[in-house]
């Protein structure tokens, strides 16, 4: 088997900015893997700047392309923070190919958040979503000019990725494929980057990449094709948090249900011989060490480490979470329309708040992570989101089916966050997910009203004994 230098416990990627420097940094100093979500970093990055915190103004003053960091703190910091009612400043969309000035954003803030978060040492790792394509590679180079310790991808089959740290690490240009609805056998389109344009010696040093998957079939395929090399796997069940895999089709049953075939046979997948980590309800008592004794080499857990204090989840949510836990269970389902990526999403229900049904939000589309690229009738690429207005989205090919029940996490997530925008007509609602198993936070706040990164650490270690 591969041997790989990470530690047992792996602190969950959970965007938006849930998982942020802070948290990451708290999880590093004790010795495990902090790590940070990259989804959306640089609107997190201009709108922490626009609220004036000079933590991120710091780690743009240590960003080694001036030019680009002088450029960024002249447009977007404000040093007494802007007005409440003042809307945030937005980062260019996503497009093909990426404008200039958003890919000096995604280097400089994804730089920004590894930096921050590797500050007290240790080993800090970042995540993205491989269904969110159009942003990786200036990504991926700005968590590298940071030293990330590992990147760990999901969501998709990251096969390309591998091979684009290997040549990023070297300084060398690479490009990557971005799917394109409409496009004909022979018709491909590329995303390209170039680390030189930016005038940075190389080498720089080559992060683990771990594989978040859910079936033995994905962790073969990415063995199989990888352009470079993998060192380990994340085997996350369909308990997990956040986006699910979509369950495997089973003659008489829902299409909406997960069954057996869903989850990993282990004995077969420990014959690939290499590095895993078990997740999905992995905070539960004596979690790791069940998951040593599987032989697996640790644990990823994210939902204990979501409501404890260094989260980036607004402090008057978690408050609110952890009240409700001691009223009575929450009530946390799989919604298989919330998501526009069409991925099954755990959602905690806010029976304290009746005001978040998701018909109560405006369907405006102004960030566009979750957009799909398309051609026109003119063969022209334009980009299409199911949650964004309906109207829109019919005009541009898509189907009616498609837009319902669907929530715009971009938004939503950033008001979970503190980050919403302010808008005219109405709130931003925040959107609230969890693993479904939350035995652990009654643990972790029995005698108290919130916890720390290190306790949950701690019980983890402790397999709840104490």
């Amino acid at each position: 088997m591969k041997t790989l230098n990470l530690p047992q416990i792996i602190q969950g990627g959970m965007g938006i900015a849930v998982s942020d420097w802070k948290l990451a940094k708290a999880v590093a100093k004790t010795g495990q893997l902090g790590v940070v979500s990259g989804t959306a970093i640089e609107n997190v990055m201009i709108r922490r700047l626009q609220n004036g915190d000079n933590q991120t103004l710091k780690a743009l003053l240590n960003f080694p392309i001036k030019s680009i960091a002088e450029t960024i703190i002249k447009k977007y910091y404000l040093a007494d923070g802007k007005k409440e009612a003042q809307p945030y400043r937005l980062a260019p969309l996503a497009s093909i190919p990426l404008k200039n000035e958003l890919s000096d954003l995604l280097i400089a803030a994804n730089f920004c958040e590894v930096f921050l978060a590797k500050e007290a040492g240790g080993k800090v790792g970042i995540n993205y979503l491989e269904k969110i394509s159009m942003p990786l590679l200036p990504a991926l180079y700005g968590a590298m000019l940071a030293g990330v310790d590992a990147v760990l991808m999901g969501a998709g089959i990251p096969v390309a990725i591998p091979g684009v740290l290997d040549q990023l690490s070297q300084g060398e240009p690479c490009r990557l494929a971005i799917p394109v609805t409409g496009a004909t056998k022979g018709q491909e389109y590329f995303q390209e980057f170039d680390p030189k344009e930016y005038s940075w010696e190389s080498p720089l040093k080559r992060p683990a990449f771990l594989a978040i998957i859910s079936s033995e079939i994905v962790a073969k395929t990415l063995i199989k094709r990888a352009a470079g090399s993998i060192e380990g796997f994340i085997i996350e069940s369909h308990h997990a948090g956040g986006h699910n895999a979509p369950p495997r089709k089973v003659k008489g049953q829902a299409i909406h249900a997960f069954s057996s075939k869903d989850s990993v046979d282990l004995e077969r997948f420990k014959k690939l011989n290499y590095p895993f980590w078990l997740a999905g309800s992995y905070a539960k008592q004596n979690a790791l060490e069940d998951a040593l004794s599987l032989g697996a080499n640790g644990i990823q857990v994210g939902s204990a480490f979501a409501y404890c204090e260094e989260s980036g989840i607004d402090a008057s949510i978690r408050a609110q979470v952890i009240e409700e836990n001691h009223k009575h269970n929450l009530d946390i389902y799989t919604d298989f329309k919330a998501s526009p990526t069409g991925y099954p999403f755990k959602i905690i229900k806010q029976t304290w708040n009746s005001k978040t049904s998701p018909t109560e939000r405006r369907r405006v589309c102004d960030l566009g992570y979750l957009r799909e690229a398309n051609l026109n009738d003119n063969g022209e690429i334009e980009y299409r989101c199911p949650a964004e207005s309906t109207k829109n989205y019919l005009a541009k090919g898509g189907n009616l089916e498609d837009t319902q029940g669907r929530q715009c996490l971009c938004n939503s997530l950033l008001a979970t966050v503190g980050l919403g925008q302010v808008r005219k007509d109405f709130v931003e609602p925040p959107l609230l997910t969890a693993g479904e198993d939350f035995s652990f936070l009654s643990r972790l706040t029995e005698n108290k009203k919130n916890y720390t990164a290190v306790d949950v650490i701690d019980m983890l270690k402790q397999g709840w004994l104490k």
